[in-house]
């Protein structure tokens, strides 16, 4: 069941609504419409999110213009490095804000750039690459992810999972089932024998791999905190609310889906749709879409049931027309 919630997991953060359309004329394109926009975009800079328009992905900036043309079979976020990663018929690899290869050779797997490292994949293993495309740790991993608070999650056998840090070395052996990216200073680990209570092995450690709290909510599954609460869900009603670090529920278990805080406000859905809560679980922007993501950069993506996707502001505004088949969340690039 544990599997299952973290699955969820990722399809929420993850889902979007695709639908196929004729192959772009993109240099008769503009999809920079504002005949809806009711919102307010920052103007600090540049701002970049992937959207997928047509059958294929390209970038636009926070005014809905196309800044790298729709070419590419998916398209991440880019990161706080200024690369984003990029899927072609040949695999994967990174560009940067103009839409120009960071480094010459693609992977048949690959992850977005976190703290100056970037999870690929060679010859069926994993290892990391940084910024300039220089391996510093050596792809010997059967799974792999991101680096999160200086750790990241790895497995040689596909079965126990550890700790490393950028220098490639164990700094948490590989003794665990599951095992989530450290947030807020913590990681959730199943099984855990030496916790308070050895009958419970849900537990989250700190990084020197000790008990940090052992959650005795009864029933729950637990996710990984943000800004001191971390998603859990029901296991009866299958419902979602969040736990703080003492390990009690703070907010109650209600919501059909539910994202992590960021700065204050979480996106989260019931059965009229999806809204904005505060730390005290109750909605500040209303539920009015089919699905939203988390406001990032004060840019969410959003969609209505029914419709394509587009995005709006902090206050649930729209600002950017919804009329492309996926979108992906905004991230400052200069």
């Amino acid at each position: 069941m544990k599997k299952i919630f973290l699955v969820l997991m990722a399809f929420i953060i993850f889902f979007t609504v695709g639908c196929s359309l004729k192959k772009i004329d993109f240099e008769n394109v503009n999809p920079s419409l504002t005949d809806d926009r009711t919102g307010s975009v920052p103007d600090n800079g540049l701002y970049l999110a992937p959207v997928k328009f047509g059958n294929n992905w390209g970038y636009i900036d926070q005014n809905g213009i196309f800044v790298i043309k729709p070419e590419f079979l998916d398209a991440k976020s880019f990161s706080s490095e200024g690369l984003a990663l990029v899927r072609s018929e040949k695999g994967w690899q990174y560009i940067d804000k103009n839409g120009d290869y960071a480094f010459n050779f693609r992977f048949s797997g690959a992850m977005s750039f976190a703290e100056g490292l970037a999870c690929i994949r060679i010859n069926g293993k994993w290892g990391y690459i940084d910024i300039e495309g220089n391996i510093v740790i050596e792809a010997e991993y059967t799974k792999a992810d991101s680096f999160s608070e200086g750790f990241a999650v790895v497995s040689a056998d596909g079965i126990k999972n550890g700790y490393i840090d950028k220098s490639g070395n164990f700094v948490i052996e590989p003794v665990y089932t599951e095992a989530s990216p450290f947030s807020d200073g913590l990681a959730f680990v199943y099984p855990y024998f030496n916790g308070p209570d050895p009958a419970i092995k849900s537990i989250y450690i700190g990084y020197d791999g000790e008990v940090a709290l052992q959650p005795l909510l009864q029933g729950y599954f637990y996710g990984n905190f943000s800004e001191g609460l971390a998603i859990v869900m029901n296991a009866e009603s299958e419902l979602y609310g969040y736990m703080n670090k003492a390990g009690e529920l703070v907010i109650e278990a209600k919501f059909i889906s539910a994202l992590p805080f960021i700065n204050g406000i979480a996106a989260a859905g019931i059965l009229d749709g999806y809204g904005y809560i505060d730390s005290s679980g109750e909605f500040i922007i209303e539920a009015n879409w089919f699905f939203a993501g988390n406001l990032i950069e004060s840019m969410a993506p959003a969609t209505y049931a029914g419709k394509k996707w587009g995005f709006i502001d902090d206050k649930g505004r729209t600002i950017i027309d919804f009329e492309f088949n996926e979108t992906r969340s905004f991230r400052k690039v200069f």
